[in-house]
């Protein structure tokens, strides 16, 4: 009994720190939910078709680090998202997000920046920019040696990344224990909201755990 209790419990957490996904709303309207989760940020994002990673960081503004990533990860990721001119611009949810050109982005010292109407701001850094340069989490060699297969880092939490494999892109999530790396479920997944809140997955990968 004591343990369904802590499952109802970590259920209903989940419900606040997931909301509905891409079509809930204006993320700047939520208070602060979760804090960081990597050194330096709240994590780390892969731009398409370049493959280069920056590290997601709230430059102002309430907005927590899960919904951060979220907002950063449908910027780059969502195909149905409309993007416009040589700065990739895109206005969803009360966020408007552009990348800059490369010498732009090199004077300005970010990759990309989403900004709403109230003053809040969420930036993507150069990875070298972490206060921890020498410190490479989710490095894809390091971990294609630990599960045996080359992979696509597409997003990095340090002690969990969200990866793809395999030719026909076989999506998963995977962790870091004792100092290696192991899958912890491939998608789509037959773990429960509860049990990946438990087992400590980042939250912006819960929306991916739906029983």
């Amino acid at each position: 009994m004591a343990f369904r209790a802590i499952a109802i419990a970590m259920m209903a957490a989940a419900a606040v720190v997931i909301g509905t996904g891409w079509a809930a709303g204006s993320a700047h309207a939520q208070p602060a939910k979760t804090p960081s989760t990597f050194a330096g940020g709240c994590g780390v994002v892969a731009y398409p078709g370049t493959g280069v990673r920056g590290t997601v960081k709230v430059v102002s503004g309430p907005t927590s680090c899960g919904d951060a990533m979220e907002i950063v990860d449908r910027y780059l990721h969502d195909p149905v998202l409309v993007h416009s001119g040589n700065t990739w611009t895109a206005e969803f949810d009360g966020w408007l997000c552009v990348t800059p050109t490369a010498a732009t982005a090199d004077e300005y010292g970010y990759l990309s920046t989403c900004r709403d109407e109230f003053g809040g701001e969420i930036r993507v850094l150069p990875e070298q920019a972490s206060p921890e340069p020498t410190w490479i989490p989710c490095e894809a060699s390091v971990i294609a040696d630990d599960i045996g297969e080359p992979v696509t880092v597409e997003r990095c939490y340090g002690n969990w990344a969200f990866v793809t494999t395999g030719e026909v892109d076989t999506q998963s999530l995977i962790r870091l224990v004792n100092g290696t790396w192991e899958r912890y479920v491939e998608f789509p997944a037959e773990i429960c909201t509860w049990q990946a809140i438990l087992d400590g997955v980042p939250a912006p990968e819960l929306r991916s755990f739906t029983c």
